[in-house]
């Protein structure tokens, strides 16, 4: 059984069976013969880049999917019983080679009451779980790893990054400040206009869409606009700001859960617009929406989401179709969007690739062919060239064989395109250095969460910039950076390595603060209050 999609623990949420054969079936029965057990048994495997198969797990007791494969025609447990002389079992339909779990909720019944959370700040490790969680020696010897504070070398600033910086005057800066990194942004963008030469190889158009949200600064706009990137907008508002920036509407895709707020007369034409809901896209055609494309964005069947038209329900598809068939005018588009440095991009790609076969169900079942494909994907910077322009062309060739009247494919790299291009300098305010040898030192800066509020998410790259010049990138380590407010959850950094020369006034940059740490900083403990 090769698992086709995995919860985030990695158990199976469907798989495609196939029977065992060649050498290591032969391996298997040699093995199995010296062992004296004679029931169930699942041995999982990992495939590497040669494709060598590596066993790391060994049960004995079929897995939790079993009941998935009986519908391949292959009844594991009727056959075991069988072997055991207990009855002859009835045949099994082979209804597919593939499968897929439904989870069904019951209620407990009183008196047998599931555990209490875990305490604040403690995960419970299940005695059942996959690496790393249910491996208790594993877990132990990384625990005493973490513990010892192994300094990792520190993650070297592109040049790039390191002239914008050296460019900007630090004494003369009022901090804390977003600093814009104008090479940095020119390299980025270029890069993003690069990923429309995969068309060639797709045989469809590929556009890159600029989404306003992850950051409106009127600088990066200018660079959207001038490596011909289109503008993806949420709201009113930023179809405002996207028009006022240079973008036509006709190079505008309006997208969202609140696309009439304000309200206000949509420009026309527009390149596309995408409904979150059966009633958004109810109302786009009773308005009359001129567009070049319209369509629905579409909700994953197997990963949690509040966005999009729900696949899973029935009569919630059954409706899109019914609504999609009275499309005149606009061709029909589809939109997908998960964040791929949340779900992982391997995982990401799995679950694109069921939502291709989503779009191709519902161009069956209407008669309407899917024209336009817009794929959002929050990636992470370094993913965007190293794997969407390997895998992902694989992938969009099979978008263009199931959807074969695609007429463009849109990408939304987001944050990978912004979160490069700002960095936040702070100032050092004070430094706690501890007695013993051992222990953390503490960094106190003018900045905050305020200024930083993706901190936790994700490491950001952060160099100590000295008072006589001298710029040391941080590696890891024991040390923490806190930010200025009284808030016990004010980190800007943990387990870093600060320079044993650091000192009151010199300056922390934290880089790669260009994506929603600019657009979703606030103001906090600055004796005001936003809109009062």
């Amino acid at each position: 059984m090769q698992k086709r999609l995995q919860t985030v623990e990695g158990k199976t949420w469907a798989g495609f069976v196939s029977p065992i054969e060649g050498p290591f079936r032969q391996v298997l029965q040699e093995t199995l013969a010296r062992l004296p057990w004679t029931g169930g048994g699942e041995l999982e495997f990992v495939r590497d880049d040669e494709g060598t198969l590596h066993l790391f797990d060994w049960n004995p007791r079929f897995p939790a999917w079993i009941h998935g494969v009986s519908f391949t025609g292959i009844n594991l447990p009727a056959l075991l019983l069988e072997a055991a002389g207990i009855g002859t079992p009835r045949r099994s339909r082979c209804i597919s080679q593939e499968f897929a779990r439904v989870v069904v909720e019951k209620p407990v019944r009183p008196g047998y009451r599931l555990p209490e959370p875990p305490p604040p700040g403690q995960r419970r490790i299940m005695p059942n779980g996959k690496h790393p969680s249910g491996m208790t020696q594993l877990a132990k010897r990384l625990a005493e790893q973490r513990s010892r504070h192994a300094v990792l070398p520190a993650a070297e600033l592109p040049a790039t990054i390191m002239t914008d910086l050296s460019e900007i005057r630090l004494p003369e800066l009022n901090t804390p400040r977003l600093v814009f990194l104008p090479k940095m942004a020119e390299e980025s963008f270029r890069r993003a206009e690069a990923i429309t030469g995969i068309a060639a190889d797709i045989g469809v158009p590929v556009r890159v869409a600029y989404s306003v949200k992850t950051n409106p600064l009127n600088a990066l706009m200018a660079c959207a606009r001038k490596h011909g990137l289109l503008a993806e907008v949420i709201n009113g508002l930023e179809l405002k700001h996207a028009l006022a920036c240079g973008f036509p509407s006709e190079q505008v895709i309006l997208n969202g859960p609140a696309q009439s707020w304000p309200p206000e007369r949509l420009p026309a034409p527009l390149f596309a617009v995408f409904a979150d809901s059966q009633e958004r896209i109810e109302g786009l055609l009773k308005q009359g929406v001129q567009a070049r494309y319209v369509g629905a964005r579409l909700r994953p069947v197997t990963i949690g989401s509040r966005f999009g038209v729900d696949l899973a329900h029935f009569a919630e598809f059954s409706r899109l179709v019914n609504t999609v068939r009275q499309f005149e005018g606009a061709g029909v588009g589809v939109h997908f969007h998960y964040q791929s440095d949340v779900l992982g991009t391997g995982k990401w790609f799995d679950l694109l690739d069921g939502m291709l076969y989503a779009a191709s169900v519902i161009g069956e079942q209407t008669g309407q062919p899917i024209r336009c494909l817009d794929l959002g994907g929050g990636w992470f910077p370094d993913d965007l060239p190293d794997t969407f322009m390997t895998k992902g062309t694989e992938l969009l060739k099979r978008a263009k064989q199931l959807l074969p009247a695609l007429e463009h494919i849109v990408i939304e790299p987001g944050k990978a395109l912004a979160q490069p291009c700002m960095a936040l300098v702070t100032r050092v305010v004070e430094v706690r250095r501890r007695r013993a040898e051992e222990e953390a030192t503490e960094v106190v800066v003018d900045g905050s969460i305020a200024d930083l509020p993706q901190a936790p998410n994700y490491p950001h790259r952060i160099a100590a910039f000295l008072q006589d010049g001298t710029v040391v990138p941080l590696a890891n380590g024991p040390d923490s950076i806190l930010g200025r407010n009284c808030m016990e959850f004010d980190y800007l950094a943990t387990s870093v390595t600060v320079p044993a020369r650091l000192q009151d006034g010199d300056w922390l940059v934290f880089c790669d603060a260009g994506g929603y740490d600019a657009s979703m900083s606030y103001d906090f403990a600055e004796g005001r209050i936003r809109n009062a």
